[in-house]
Protein backbone atom coordinates (compact mmCIF):
# COMPACT_ATOMS: atom_id res chain seq x y z
CA UNK A 1 0.00 0.00 0.00
CA UNK A 2 1.40 3.45 -1.13
CA UNK A 3 0.89 6.52 0.90
CA UNK A 4 -1.61 8.46 -0.12
CA UNK A 5 -2.91 12.23 -0.66
CA UNK A 6 -6.58 14.10 -0.14
CA UNK A 7 -7.27 17.52 -0.84
CA UNK A 8 -8.49 17.80 2.99
CA UNK A 9 -5.65 19.66 4.52
CA UNK A 10 -1.84 21.21 3.14
CA UNK A 11 0.22 18.17 4.26
CA UNK A 12 3.73 18.62 4.13
CA UNK A 13 4.93 15.94 1.29
CA UNK A 14 7.70 13.23 1.84
CA UNK A 15 10.14 11.24 -0.25
CA UNK A 16 8.51 7.83 0.74
CA UNK A 17 10.32 4.50 -0.12
CA UNK A 18 8.07 1.81 0.23
CA UNK A 19 9.61 -0.20 2.34
CA UNK A 20 7.79 -4.14 2.14
CA UNK A 21 9.48 -5.88 4.69
CA UNK A 22 7.40 -8.15 7.21
CA UNK A 23 5.75 -6.08 10.10
CA UNK A 24 6.63 -6.44 13.44
CA UNK A 25 5.38 -9.69 14.58
CA UNK A 26 2.16 -9.31 15.57
CA UNK A 27 1.31 -10.70 18.90
CA UNK A 28 -2.57 -12.11 19.78
CA UNK A 29 -4.28 -10.76 22.79
CA UNK A 30 -4.01 -12.66 26.26
CA UNK A 31 -6.78 -12.29 28.82
CA UNK A 32 -7.69 -8.68 29.18
CA UNK A 33 -4.80 -7.11 27.31
CA UNK A 34 -2.30 -7.07 24.21
CA UNK A 35 0.62 -8.46 25.86
CA UNK A 36 3.16 -5.73 24.66
CA UNK A 37 4.96 -3.55 27.09
CA UNK A 38 2.91 0.10 26.37
CA UNK A 39 4.85 1.97 29.17
CA UNK A 40 6.90 3.10 26.25
CA UNK A 41 3.46 5.31 25.65
CA UNK A 42 3.89 7.61 28.95
CA UNK A 43 7.69 7.31 29.62
CA UNK A 44 9.24 10.00 27.17
CA UNK A 45 12.65 9.38 28.70
CA UNK A 46 12.06 4.97 27.47
CA UNK A 47 10.74 6.45 24.33
CA UNK A 48 12.62 9.28 23.23
CA UNK A 49 10.29 9.53 19.98
CA UNK A 50 6.31 11.51 21.07
CA UNK A 51 4.84 10.77 18.17
CA UNK A 52 1.39 11.08 17.78
CA UNK A 53 -1.64 8.99 16.05
CA UNK A 54 -5.09 9.29 15.04
CA UNK A 55 -7.28 8.19 12.67
CA UNK A 56 -9.95 10.00 10.48
CA UNK A 57 -12.99 7.86 8.91
CA UNK A 58 -12.93 9.17 5.27
CA UNK A 59 -14.69 6.49 3.15
CA UNK A 60 -17.01 3.98 3.63
CA UNK A 61 -14.59 0.92 2.70
CA UNK A 62 -10.91 2.63 3.93
CA UNK A 63 -10.03 5.24 7.27
CA UNK A 64 -7.13 7.16 7.24
CA UNK A 65 -4.03 6.77 9.93
CA UNK A 66 -2.42 10.32 10.46
CA UNK A 67 0.93 10.45 12.28
CA UNK A 68 2.61 13.34 13.48
CA UNK A 69 6.46 13.36 14.43
CA UNK A 70 9.25 16.14 15.49
CA UNK A 71 12.04 16.27 13.16
CA UNK A 72 14.40 17.88 16.56
CA UNK A 73 13.54 14.04 18.34
CA UNK A 74 14.90 12.32 15.25
CA UNK A 75 18.77 11.17 14.73
CA UNK A 76 19.68 12.58 11.19
CA UNK A 77 23.27 11.17 9.61
CA UNK A 78 25.15 12.31 6.57
CA UNK A 79 24.22 10.72 3.44
CA UNK A 80 26.22 9.16 0.42
CA UNK A 81 25.51 13.14 -1.09
CA UNK A 82 26.85 14.81 1.78
CA UNK A 83 23.08 15.75 2.81
CA UNK A 84 21.43 15.03 6.38
CA UNK A 85 19.21 12.57 6.26
CA UNK A 86 16.74 10.68 9.09
CA UNK A 87 15.05 7.82 8.29
CA UNK A 88 11.42 7.46 10.06
CA UNK A 89 9.88 3.88 9.73
CA UNK A 90 5.78 3.53 10.21
CA UNK A 91 4.27 0.06 10.92
CA UNK A 92 0.94 -0.97 11.18
CA UNK A 93 -1.20 -4.05 11.73
CA UNK A 94 -4.84 -3.76 11.83
CA UNK A 95 -7.09 -6.66 13.36
CA UNK A 96 -10.56 -7.17 13.60
CA UNK A 97 -12.33 -6.48 17.44
CA UNK A 98 -14.29 -8.75 17.82
CA UNK A 99 -12.36 -11.88 15.80
CA UNK A 100 -8.83 -10.86 16.27
CA UNK A 101 -8.52 -11.69 12.92
CA UNK A 102 -5.90 -9.69 10.96
CA UNK A 103 -6.94 -7.39 7.98
CA UNK A 104 -4.16 -5.16 7.29
CA UNK A 105 -0.61 -4.57 7.52
CA UNK A 106 2.16 -2.64 6.10
CA UNK A 107 5.66 -1.44 6.34
CA UNK A 108 6.97 1.83 5.15
CA UNK A 109 10.21 3.76 5.50
CA UNK A 110 10.40 7.70 5.17
CA UNK A 111 13.61 9.35 4.30
CA UNK A 112 13.29 12.88 5.68
CA UNK A 113 15.99 15.96 4.25
CA UNK A 114 16.92 17.90 7.43
CA UNK A 115 17.23 20.94 5.11
CA UNK A 116 13.95 20.64 3.23
CA UNK A 117 11.67 19.23 5.85
CA UNK A 118 10.08 21.83 8.23
CA UNK A 119 10.42 20.93 12.41
CA UNK A 120 7.06 18.87 11.76
CA UNK A 121 6.13 15.87 9.45
CA UNK A 122 2.74 15.49 9.17
CA UNK A 123 1.81 12.28 7.00
CA UNK A 124 -1.07 9.45 6.47
CA UNK A 125 -1.72 6.11 5.14
CA UNK A 126 -4.67 4.65 3.89
CA UNK A 127 -5.96 1.52 6.06
CA UNK A 128 -8.77 -1.17 4.59
CA UNK A 129 -11.42 -0.31 7.43
CA UNK A 130 -15.22 -0.94 6.22
CA UNK A 131 -18.07 0.44 7.67
CA UNK A 132 -19.84 -1.07 10.54
CA UNK A 133 -16.84 -2.88 11.94
CA UNK A 134 -14.42 -2.03 14.93
CA UNK A 135 -10.94 -3.06 14.57
CA UNK A 136 -7.52 -2.30 16.97
CA UNK A 137 -4.81 -0.87 15.14
CA UNK A 138 -1.21 -1.05 16.46
CA UNK A 139 1.09 1.34 15.38
CA UNK A 140 4.84 1.11 15.82
CA UNK A 141 6.65 4.60 14.60
CA UNK A 142 10.78 4.24 14.75
CA UNK A 143 13.66 6.09 14.12
CA UNK A 144 15.79 3.71 12.09
CA UNK A 145 19.14 5.38 12.50
CA UNK A 146 19.07 5.48 16.13
CA UNK A 147 16.78 2.42 17.16
CA UNK A 148 14.33 4.52 19.08
CA UNK A 149 10.21 3.99 19.13
CA UNK A 150 7.24 4.66 20.00
CA UNK A 151 4.46 2.13 19.77
CA UNK A 152 0.65 2.88 19.82
CA UNK A 153 -2.88 0.98 20.16
CA UNK A 154 -5.74 2.92 18.59
CA UNK A 155 -9.32 1.55 18.67
CA UNK A 156 -11.06 1.69 14.64
CA UNK A 157 -14.48 2.31 15.45
CA UNK A 158 -16.59 2.32 12.20
CA UNK A 159 -20.36 1.35 13.92
CA UNK A 160 -21.42 5.34 14.20
CA UNK A 161 -21.22 7.90 11.61
CA UNK A 162 -21.51 10.62 13.88
CA UNK A 163 -18.82 9.43 16.81
CA UNK A 164 -15.52 11.63 16.78
CA UNK A 165 -13.38 9.65 14.26
CA UNK A 166 -15.50 11.00 11.29
CA UNK A 167 -14.40 14.15 11.95
CA UNK A 168 -11.49 16.24 10.77
CA UNK A 169 -10.28 19.14 12.45
CA UNK A 170 -7.05 21.35 11.19
CA UNK A 171 -5.71 24.61 12.00
CA UNK A 172 -6.60 27.13 9.83
CA UNK A 173 -3.17 29.06 8.71
CA UNK A 174 -0.58 28.38 5.74
CA UNK A 175 0.32 25.05 7.49
CA UNK A 176 -2.92 23.65 8.01
CA UNK A 177 -2.03 21.28 10.80
CA UNK A 178 -4.14 18.40 11.96
CA UNK A 179 -5.67 18.75 15.69
CA UNK A 180 -4.26 14.90 16.92
CA UNK A 181 -5.25 15.80 20.70
CA UNK A 182 -8.13 17.24 20.47
CA UNK A 183 -7.14 20.06 22.27
CA UNK A 184 -7.87 23.78 21.02
CA UNK A 185 -6.59 27.41 22.04
CA UNK A 186 -8.04 30.56 22.06
CA UNK A 187 -5.55 32.29 19.59
CA UNK A 188 -6.45 29.96 16.84
CA UNK A 189 -8.52 29.48 14.21
CA UNK A 190 -9.89 25.89 13.08
CA UNK A 191 -11.43 24.23 10.44
CA UNK A 192 -13.76 21.19 10.70
CA UNK A 193 -14.40 18.44 7.56
CA UNK A 194 -16.32 15.45 7.71
CA UNK A 195 -16.36 13.55 4.36
CA UNK A 196 -18.63 10.63 4.50
CA UNK A 197 -22.20 12.98 4.31
CA UNK A 198 -23.28 16.43 3.82
CA UNK A 199 -24.46 18.60 6.40
CA UNK A 200 -25.42 22.26 6.57
CA UNK A 201 -24.82 22.87 9.79
CA UNK A 202 -23.24 21.79 13.00
CA UNK A 203 -24.65 21.84 16.55
CA UNK A 204 -22.62 23.24 19.51
CA UNK A 205 -22.95 22.42 23.16
CA UNK A 206 -20.24 24.50 25.47
CA UNK A 207 -19.43 23.22 28.87
CA UNK A 208 -17.97 25.52 31.07
CA UNK A 209 -14.35 23.74 32.75
CA UNK A 210 -15.60 20.51 34.06
CA UNK A 211 -13.41 19.87 37.48
CA UNK A 212 -13.03 16.72 38.98
CA UNK A 213 -10.48 16.15 41.55
CA UNK A 214 -10.51 11.84 42.28
CA UNK A 215 -10.50 10.62 45.34
CA UNK A 216 -7.26 8.76 46.78
CA UNK A 217 -7.19 5.09 44.96
CA UNK A 218 -8.64 3.31 48.70
CA UNK A 219 -11.45 4.89 48.74
CA UNK A 220 -14.14 2.94 47.44
CA UNK A 221 -16.76 5.93 45.90
CA UNK A 222 -18.44 6.18 42.82
CA UNK A 223 -17.09 6.30 39.42
CA UNK A 224 -18.44 9.62 38.21
CA UNK A 225 -18.35 11.40 35.32
CA UNK A 226 -19.44 14.61 37.06
CA UNK A 227 -20.71 15.73 33.99
CA UNK A 228 -23.62 18.56 33.85
CA UNK A 229 -26.01 19.95 31.17
CA UNK A 230 -24.58 22.33 28.66
CA UNK A 231 -23.93 26.33 29.56
CA UNK A 232 -24.79 27.18 26.43
CA UNK A 233 -25.79 25.99 23.03
CA UNK A 234 -25.42 26.82 19.28
CA UNK A 235 -25.94 26.04 15.80
CA UNK A 236 -23.01 27.04 13.40
CA UNK A 237 -22.07 27.07 9.23
CA UNK A 238 -20.33 23.56 8.32
CA UNK A 239 -18.29 26.38 6.04
CA UNK A 240 -17.22 29.03 8.95
CA UNK A 241 -14.14 28.55 10.73
CA UNK A 242 -13.97 28.26 14.47
CA UNK A 243 -13.06 29.93 17.24
CA UNK A 244 -12.76 28.35 20.77
CA UNK A 245 -12.58 31.95 22.66
CA UNK A 246 -13.52 30.54 26.10
CA UNK A 247 -12.27 28.13 28.24
CA UNK A 248 -14.26 24.62 28.51
CA UNK A 249 -15.64 21.98 26.54
CA UNK A 250 -16.51 22.30 23.05
CA UNK A 251 -19.23 19.06 22.05
CA UNK A 252 -19.54 19.08 18.46
CA UNK A 253 -22.42 17.06 16.83
CA UNK A 254 -25.01 17.14 13.78
CA UNK A 255 -27.95 17.94 15.67
CA UNK A 256 -29.42 18.66 19.02
CA UNK A 257 -30.30 14.63 19.22
CA UNK A 258 -27.50 13.09 17.93
CA UNK A 259 -25.84 10.65 20.56
CA UNK A 260 -22.15 11.21 19.50
CA UNK A 261 -19.67 14.10 18.16
CA UNK A 262 -16.60 15.20 18.50
CA UNK A 263 -15.49 16.69 21.96
CA UNK A 264 -12.55 19.87 22.25
CA UNK A 265 -11.10 21.29 24.96
CA UNK A 266 -9.31 24.75 25.57
CA UNK A 267 -7.67 24.93 29.02
CA UNK A 268 -5.80 27.95 28.26
CA UNK A 269 -3.06 29.06 25.69
CA UNK A 270 -0.67 27.29 27.51
CA UNK A 271 -1.96 23.99 27.95
CA UNK A 272 -1.05 20.99 28.35
CA UNK A 273 2.01 22.83 30.13
CA UNK A 274 2.35 24.48 33.48
CA UNK A 275 3.35 27.99 32.88
CA UNK A 276 1.61 30.30 35.49
CA UNK A 277 0.84 30.05 39.14
CA UNK A 278 -2.54 29.49 39.19
CA UNK A 279 -2.00 26.43 37.43
CA UNK A 280 0.47 25.33 39.80
CA UNK A 281 -1.73 25.40 42.73
CA UNK A 282 -4.55 23.30 42.20
CA UNK A 283 -2.17 20.40 41.30
CA UNK A 284 -1.30 20.11 45.17
CA UNK A 285 -4.66 19.13 46.45
CA UNK A 286 -3.10 15.54 46.11
CA UNK A 287 -0.22 16.53 48.26
CA UNK A 288 -1.61 19.03 50.97
CA UNK A 289 -5.15 19.97 52.54
CA UNK A 290 -8.11 22.24 51.13
CA UNK A 291 -7.16 24.61 53.82
CA UNK A 292 -3.26 24.99 52.86
CA UNK A 293 -4.40 25.53 49.18
CA UNK A 294 -6.75 28.50 50.40
CA UNK A 295 -3.92 30.00 52.44
CA UNK A 296 -1.64 30.05 49.03
CA UNK A 297 -4.77 31.22 46.84
CA UNK A 298 -5.55 34.12 49.29
CA UNK A 299 -1.72 35.29 49.90
CA UNK A 300 -0.64 38.78 48.91
CA UNK A 301 1.89 37.35 46.80
CA UNK A 302 0.89 34.05 45.69
CA UNK A 303 4.28 33.05 43.85
CA UNK A 304 5.92 33.52 46.97
CA UNK A 305 3.84 31.47 49.38
CA UNK A 306 3.94 28.97 46.78
CA UNK A 307 7.80 29.21 47.00
CA UNK A 308 7.22 29.16 50.72
CA UNK A 309 5.36 25.75 50.36
CA UNK A 310 7.91 23.73 48.48
CA UNK A 311 10.74 25.42 50.24
CA UNK A 312 8.98 24.34 53.53
CA UNK A 313 9.38 20.60 52.40
CA UNK A 314 12.77 20.72 51.98
CA UNK A 315 14.98 23.59 53.98
CA UNK A 316 17.13 23.32 50.86
CA UNK A 317 16.50 25.70 47.79
CA UNK A 318 18.09 23.29 45.75
CA UNK A 319 16.24 20.31 46.61
CA UNK A 320 12.80 21.99 46.49
CA UNK A 321 13.97 23.21 42.82
CA UNK A 322 14.12 19.42 41.70
CA UNK A 323 11.49 18.35 43.91
CA UNK A 324 9.24 21.61 42.08
CA UNK A 325 10.67 19.99 38.58
CA UNK A 326 9.60 16.52 38.76
CA UNK A 327 5.96 17.29 40.41
CA UNK A 328 5.11 19.40 38.08
CA UNK A 329 6.71 17.67 35.12
CA UNK A 330 4.39 14.39 35.95
CA UNK A 331 1.91 17.00 36.17
CA UNK A 332 2.47 18.72 32.61
CA UNK A 333 2.89 14.71 30.82
CA UNK A 334 -0.11 14.08 32.55
CA UNK A 335 -2.13 17.02 30.88
CA UNK A 336 -0.14 15.61 27.96
CA UNK A 337 -1.87 11.79 27.90
CA UNK A 338 -4.81 11.90 29.88
CA UNK A 339 -7.01 14.76 29.03
CA UNK A 340 -10.12 13.84 28.33
CA UNK A 341 -13.17 16.03 29.24
CA UNK A 342 -11.08 17.21 31.78
CA UNK A 343 -7.35 18.20 32.41
CA UNK A 344 -5.78 15.18 32.24
CA UNK A 345 -4.17 16.05 36.45
CA UNK A 346 -7.42 15.39 37.73
CA UNK A 347 -8.14 11.78 36.20
CA UNK A 348 -7.62 8.72 38.21
CA UNK A 349 -4.34 8.32 35.64
CA UNK A 350 -3.03 11.13 36.31
CA UNK A 351 -3.23 11.05 40.33
CA UNK A 352 -1.40 7.86 40.47
CA UNK A 353 1.01 9.03 37.40
CA UNK A 354 1.65 12.25 39.78
CA UNK A 355 2.48 10.57 42.86
CA UNK A 356 3.89 7.18 42.07
CA UNK A 357 5.71 8.33 38.15
CA UNK A 358 5.34 6.15 34.88
CA UNK A 359 4.85 2.93 35.96
CA UNK A 360 7.82 -0.09 34.76
CA UNK A 361 4.72 -2.38 32.61
CA UNK A 362 1.69 -1.14 30.92
CA UNK A 363 -0.67 -3.58 29.53
CA UNK A 364 -3.22 -2.33 27.53
CA UNK A 365 -6.27 -2.84 25.33
CA UNK A 366 -9.09 -0.52 23.96
CA UNK A 367 -10.93 -1.41 27.17
CA UNK A 368 -8.81 -1.05 29.81
CA UNK A 369 -4.99 -0.49 30.94
CA UNK A 370 -3.07 -2.32 33.68
CA UNK A 371 -0.10 -0.60 35.25
CA UNK A 372 2.58 -2.53 37.46
CA UNK A 373 4.96 -0.85 39.52
CA UNK A 374 8.69 -2.42 40.07
CA UNK A 375 12.21 -3.02 38.06
CA UNK A 376 11.57 -6.84 38.14
CA UNK A 377 8.45 -7.73 36.18
CA UNK A 378 8.37 -11.16 37.78
CA UNK A 379 7.39 -9.63 40.88
CA UNK A 380 4.47 -7.56 40.71
CA UNK A 381 5.18 -5.36 43.48
CA UNK A 382 2.19 -2.98 42.57
CA UNK A 383 -0.79 -2.80 39.93
CA UNK A 384 -3.61 -0.51 38.99
CA UNK A 385 -6.51 -1.57 36.63
CA UNK A 386 -8.09 1.28 34.60
CA UNK A 387 -11.28 0.48 32.60
CA UNK A 388 -12.15 2.72 29.94
CA UNK A 389 -16.01 4.71 30.22
CA UNK A 390 -18.46 5.20 27.88
CA UNK A 391 -18.47 9.03 27.88
CA UNK A 392 -19.79 11.03 24.54
CA UNK A 393 -16.37 13.94 25.08
CA UNK A 394 -13.52 11.04 25.22
CA UNK A 395 -12.63 7.82 24.43
CA UNK A 396 -9.69 8.68 26.64
CA UNK A 397 -11.76 8.62 30.05
CA UNK A 398 -10.58 5.64 32.36
CA UNK A 399 -11.38 4.91 35.67
CA UNK A 400 -9.53 3.58 38.72
CA UNK A 401 -10.87 -0.04 39.99
CA UNK A 402 -9.93 1.10 43.86
CA UNK A 403 -9.31 -1.02 46.31
CA UNK A 404 -8.85 -0.56 50.21
CA UNK A 405 -5.55 -2.26 50.15
CA UNK A 406 -4.13 0.67 48.23
CA UNK A 407 -3.97 2.70 51.87
CA UNK A 408 -0.71 1.90 53.49
CA UNK A 409 1.13 2.58 49.67
CA UNK A 410 -0.55 5.56 48.93
CA UNK A 411 -0.40 7.37 52.30
CA UNK A 412 3.92 6.44 52.32
CA UNK A 413 3.59 8.41 48.79
CA UNK A 414 1.78 10.85 49.82
CA UNK A 415 4.18 11.38 53.00
CA UNK A 416 7.00 10.79 51.07
CA UNK A 417 6.39 13.79 48.96
CA UNK A 418 5.72 15.71 52.15
CA UNK A 419 8.96 15.24 53.61
CA UNK A 420 11.04 16.89 50.75
CA UNK A 421 11.50 13.81 48.26
CA UNK A 422 9.89 11.96 45.18
CA UNK A 423 8.60 8.71 45.85
CA UNK A 424 9.54 5.86 43.81
CA UNK A 425 8.85 2.04 43.98
CA UNK A 426 11.84 -0.09 43.65
CA UNK A 427 12.40 -3.81 43.87
CA UNK A 428 15.09 -5.57 45.20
Amino acid sequence: MKNNRINISSLIVLFIIPCFVACYNSKTTTGESYKYDFSSLYKPQKSSLNSECMVYHHKEKTSLLFFKQHTSELFFDIDKNGKKTAKLIVKYVLRLQESNELVDSLSTSYIINQSENGNIITSYLEINAEAGKKYDIIVLIADANKKKYRRVLIEVDKTDKTSYQNFFIEEKDDKKQPVFSRIVFSNKVYQVSYSRSNFDSLYVEYYKPINNIPNAPNVLSENNNNIHSPDTTYYINRTASFVFADCGVYLLKFNSSSKNGVALINSGIYYPDIKTVDKMIEPLRYLTTDRQIERIKNAENIKLALDEFWLSKTNDNERAKELIRIFYNRVQLSNKFFTSHTEGWQTDRGMVYIILGPPNIIYKNPESEEWIYGENPSFNVLSFMFKRRDNIFSNNDYFLIRDSEYQSMWAQAVETWRKGRAFSITTK
